[in-house]
């Protein structure tokens, strides 16, 4: 038998994409602070979501990359 290689992984890219998210929940949650009594989650009904009275008020689906450029568009991959 031939020798085994051992694949690696490394999940650097989507643990920047989690802090990113929990960096915008945090922003929206001081702008959203303003209407009073709110509760913000994470990776429930999208990427960052509010809810006010159990009823979703906003619903955010967010993006982030490691390469100073981007392009998303309607068509993207990504989206």
């Amino acid at each position: 038998m031939g020798e085994s290689t051992v694949a690696t992984f490394n999940a650097g890219a989507s643990m920047l994409g989690y802090l990113y998210q929990v960096r915008v929940a945090l922003l929206w949650a001081i702008r959203q602070s303003r209407i009073g009594d709110f509760s913000v989650s994470v990776e429930t009904l999208d990427d960052v979501s509010f809810e006010a009275n159990g009823d979703p008020i906003a619903v955010l689906q967010t993006k982030h990359s490691v390469h100073s450029t981007s392009g998303l568009s309607d068509l993207s991959p990504e989206l």
